[in-house]
């Protein structure tokens, strides 16, 4: 659990300090999109967009704060399962190993359900994948004194999925005959192919 708190620690007030400011950045958008759609899909996008914000602090956070100090050496981890096989050794590689799973969980949970374009496990599998090579690679160019390790990746990718399937029920469901033919009639450009939502909904990409 330090060990844990050392890494992430810092993001709980970081997120009470920014709070304020995504309520007020919510409020504009959903007004702003009231005019071009009903209140509800706009209040529905409003929250998504803030989640979403709310869910890239902890990644913000470990890619711009260092966990020693500027000048620690940081060591990299090329071989696949050399980090996990040690989980049960000590209990701070346990509570790592956790926030590794957690890091992304809310970003796959939020992402297909936000953007349609997402709506496939294989699309939401290479977001992940991307997202969590991006951090890799800058915990490796920049002296931040964490660990660059592909373990971390398997874990962060893993813990997004788990994160998807979560929400699958929402981002996953066809909408039926009559919610189409209903859309179609409020916003004719609204439902897209495979009779998925592309505007209108809470995964229109205004």
């Amino acid at each position: 659990m330090e060990q844990l708190w050392r890494s992430f620690g810092k993001v709980i007030p970081l997120t009470w300090a920014i709070l304020p400011i995504l309520l007020i950045v919510g409020l504009v958008l959903t007004l702003h999109r009231k005019r071009r759609m009903p209140a509800r899909a706009a209040l529905m996008k409003s929250v998504l967009d803030m989640l979403s914000l709310l869910s890239i602090l902890p990644v913000l956070y470990l890619v711009a704060f260092p966990v020693f100090g500027p000048t620690e050496n940081h060591s990299v981890s090329l071989v696949p399962g050399a980090e996990i096989s040690k989980v049960f050794a000590e209990e701070s590689n346990l509570w790592q190993a956790l926030g590794n799973l957690a890091l992304l969980a809310p970003i796959g949970a939020l992402v297909p359900i936000r953007y349609p374009a997402a709506r496939t496990w294989i699309r939401s599998g290479l977001i992940l994948l991307a997202a969590s090579c991006a951090i890799e690679a800058l915990q490796w160019l920049l002296p931040l004194g964490r660990i660059t390790a592909v373990d971390d990746v398997i874990l962060n990718v893993t813990g997004g999925m788990l994160g998807a399937a979560l929400t699958r029920f929402w981002w996953g469901r066809r909408p039926t005959s009559r919610e189409r033919t209903a859309t179609l009639v409020r916003h004719p450009t609204s439902v897209g192919a495979g009779g998925r939502a592309v505007a209108g909904g809470p995964g229109g990409t205004e």
